[in-house]
């Protein structure tokens, strides 16, 4: 059995692995494809975030942080790159039945097939839509937390079995 301090340390060593691929990957990818899009005067960019980005989960603080950096990242590019006539939308995606979302540590409401979620991001991108967040219901409630005040949405989490 590992000792609390050496937990702490991966804790640290895994929250850091997990910033370098979530956001370090996009902002990489993002900087490598920019200048062709510059030179064309066209392009899009989809920056896969989370419902999660809205109020993070004490169940993934660091996977929640990584996504909220991902959306307000993906934002203030669509402002700054549109007059450039490249888009930018940013997929907040709730629960996609995937090998990641069997390990999720709390329930998985509305959950979409990988089918219907790439449904819902390629509608998006035909529209050029700012955030394509989905499904709708849950997208709602994520909102809500986010401007609710925090005592209540910390409330709403834990009554919801998200508390750590």
């Amino acid at each position: 059995m590992r000792s609390a301090t050496a937990k702490k340390s991966n804790a640290g060593a895994v929250a850091r692995e997990v910033l370098a691929v979530n956001v370090d990957g996009a902002f990489i990818t993002v900087a490598a494809v920019l200048p062709g899009m510059r030179r064309r005067a066209a392009g899009q960019i989809a920056l896969i975030s989370s419902l999660s980005a809205y109020y993070g989960l004490p169940v993934t603080p660091t996977y929640s942080a990584s996504k909220a950096a991902l959306k307000a990242y993906g934002e203030a590019l669509r402002g700054w790159l549109a007059p450039q006539g490249i888009g930018v939308s940013v997929v907040l995606s709730g629960f996609v039945r995937t090998e990641m979302m069997e390990r999720f540590p709390g329930a998985t409401p509305w959950a979409l097939t990988p089918a219907e979620a790439a449904l819902r991001i390629e509608r998006g991108l035909a529209a050029n839509s700012a955030r394509i967040a989905f499904p709708r219901v849950l997208a709602w409630g994520a909102w809500w937390l986010a401007v609710l005040p925090a005592a209540l949405s910390q409330r709403l989490v834990r009554a919801f079995g998200y508390s750590a």
